[in-house]
C-alpha cells in the first residue's frame, strides 16, 4: 500500500478542514465543523438543538500574576475580564515600606486613569481577631471613608505585612454598587497575628474596571498577587 494520506482522510480534510483539532459534527441541516478553541477550555454540547462549543471550566480562571516592589499602588485594569461574574485578588507576602500602616484598596470606572479617592466614597466593617495576649473581638465601620481597609495596622519587617485573599462582585454591573469581601491576616509591628474578615462597598452603582491596592502611607516595599475570574 503506497504512502500517504488515504482517501477517507483526504475527504475528513476536504470537510472538517486539515487544521489541528478541528471537530466535524452536524449542524441544523449540514455537516460543519468547529475550529480549535482555547488551551484549556473544553468541548460543550448545548442539547439537541444547539451546536456544541469550546467553554471554560466553571471555578476560578487565573487571569494574571506577578510581583510588585518599591511601587506606590498596586493597580489591576479589568476591562479585559468582563466575562466573569467576580474577581478574586490574592495578595501574599504583602509588605509596607513604612511601619504602622494600613493596607487599603479603591477602584476606578474609567480603566485605572483615575481612581474615586472622595471623602465619602466607600463603607466598609470588618471583625478583627487578635493574637496578641489570646483572643479579642472588635469591629470597626465607617461610612465616609476614602478607601475600603483591608487590613489592621501592619508592620514592615520580612516577617510581618499582610496576607489575604480579597473579592469583588458585581463589577460590571452599573446597577449595582461594587461589592467587596475580603479575609486576611496582617502582622503588626509587635509580631502579633491579626485576622481580618470583612465587606465593603462603593456608594455609587457603577461599572468597575480597575481596582487599585496601596498603604494609608509610603510605598508597597514587595508583594506577590494573583488575579482570578469567577466563572
Amino acid at each position: 500500500i503506497a504512502a500517504g494520506p488515504k482517501p477517507d482522510c483526504l475527504f475528513l480534510d476536504f470537510v472538517g478542514g486539515a487544521a489541528r483539532w478541528v471537530v466535524l459534527y452536524r449542524g441544523a441541516s449540514a455537516w460543519d465543523n468547529l475550529a480549535a478553541g482555547t488551551s484549556g477550555h473544553f468541548l460543550k454540547t448545548q442539547g439537541a438543538g444547539a451546536d456544541p462549543v469550546w467553554a471554560a471550566l466553571g471555578g476560578l480562571t487565573l487571569l494574571t500574576s506577578g510581583t510588585v516592589t518599591s511601587a506606590a499602588t498596586l493597580d489591576i485594569v479589568l476591562t479585559s475580564y468582563t466575562a466573569y461574574r467576580g474577581i478574586l485578588v490574592v495578595l501574599s507576602e504583602f509588605l509596607p515600606a513604612t511601619d504602622g500602616v494600613r493596607l487599603v484598596m479603591r477602584v476606578s470606572t474609567d480603566g485605572g486613569s483615575n481612581y474615586d479617592a472622595s471623602a465619602s466614597d466607600y463603607h466598609y466593617h470588618a471583625t478583627v481577631v487578635s493574637g496578641a495576649g489570646g483572643t479579642a473581638y472588635a469591629s470597626t465601620a465607617s461610612a465616609a471613608a476614602t478607601f475600603i481597609a483591608l487590613g489592621n495596622l501592619m508592620g514592615n519587617a520580612a516577617d510581618e505585612g499582610y496576607d489575604g485573599c480579597i473579592w469583588l462582585l458585581g463589577q460590571t454591573s452599573t446597577a449595582l454598587k461594587p461589592r467587596v469581601f475580603f479575609h486576611g491576616v496582617s502582622m503588626d509591628t509587635g509580631g502579633s497575628s491579626h485576622s481580618e474578615v470583612g465587606a465593603g462597598s462603593r456608594l455609587t452603582a457603577q461599572d468597575t474596571d480597575a481596582i487599585r491596592f496601596l498603604y494609608t502611607s509610603g510605598d508597597i516595599a514587595s508583594g506577590k498577587y494573583a488575579v482570578y475570574g469567577i466563572s
